[in-house]
């Protein structure tokens, strides 16, 4: 029997949804990114962290520029979402005429078309959701890798929502196996790099002159399987398209010491990731605890904001 705070959890994102679906876009925008500086005001935890990581990757800025960009942050991913709510009534079609451009689709044709897989470094920045749904729209196999929501009635709906052009996802459980299925299928792989890692799984690499522990998935699998990582990313274009941009391979380069070409790699795909966030800081997803897991001996950093 599904849990009643499933059901209530369910029926509060479908009330506050369906208008999303069903309004002009200058209105669901203006909805979304209102509701977004709401939350900013309400959750001072997030609007901490925010600020602290905005404090952390540009010191040298003032405490003006930090507080203007963590709005224009919020406003945009407040837009973003409320786009994503509604696209999941569009077919490959409707999909297909958001699109303004693909960039760089050079970089990466040859492998597709060769039958190879090609790992996909994306990242919490810009519309990621519809990177995936656009490539898939415009007629690649695309594969995403995602965590299971927690509630099973939202998970159905995450679920119709990325896989509406017809790409598939791949749950973090038993990924990597899954994952070198798809590539040997010839799949594009969707992978976000930008999450704080324990310990444990992670590797740490500098991001933006700290510490950060970064996964090292895309290095093993790239290294193993001689397979490209390709960063990609989606960002607005005018009030109502969006760009879609893959930029060229990740150089990689193997010296006999799998470990160190591991991390040596992770610190290259973590190089672009931090030049692309000083490119258009106000995309990135600056509300998450980037730099939560620390080196052994250094003193937490969001501890005091639990």
């Amino acid at each position: 029997m599904l849990k009643i705070q499933w059901r209530i959890e369910f029926l509060i994102y479908k009330l506050l949804t369906l208008p999303f679906i069903y309004s002009p876009a200058v209105l669901r925008k203006f909805a979304g990114k209102s509701l977004a500086i709401l939350f900013y005001y309400l959750s001072s935890r997030h609007r901490k962290v925010t600020l602290k990581n905005l404090e952390i990757a540009f010191p040298e800025n003032g405490i003006e520029w930090r507080l203007k960009t963590a709005k224009n942050c919020y406003r945009f991913f407040g837009k973003m979402i409320a786009d994503i709510i509604a696209f999941n009534r569009l077919k490959p079609k409707g999909l297909r005429k958001l699109i303004y451009k693909i960039e760089g689709e050079q970089c990466f044709k040859e492998a597709y078309d060769n039958g190879k897989g090609i790992l996909v470094m994306a990242s919490h920045f810009g519309n990621w959701e519809f990177l995936s749904l656009g490539a898939s729209a415009v007629g690649y196999k695309v594969a995403v890798v995602a965590r299971y929501s927690d509630n099973p009635l939202l998970e159905k709906e995450l679920h119709k929502c990325r896989t509406t052009s017809g790409g598939v996802v791949i749950y973090k459980k038993n990924a990597i196996k899954n994952m070198i299925r798809y590539i040997k299928n010839g799949y594009l792989i969707g992978f976000l790099a930008d999450q704080n890692q324990i310990a444990q799984e992670g590797v740490f690499v500098d991001f933006f002159g700290k510490k950060a522990s970064a996964t090292p998935t895309l290095a093993m699998l790239a290294l193993k399987y001689n397979i490209p990582i390709i960063p990609s990313y989606c960002i607005p274009e005018g009030k109502k398209k969006y760009k879609l941009i893959f930029d060229a391979p990740i150089e990689i380069k193997k010296t006999g010491n799998h470990k160190k070409d591991i991390r040596d790699l992770t610190q290259k795909c973590s190089i672009y990731l931090e030049n692309l966030i000083k490119k258009y800081p106000e995309y990135w997803l600056w509300m998450h605890k980037r730099w939560n897991t620390r080196p052994e001996g250094e003193k937490p950093i969001y501890r005091s904001y639990d």
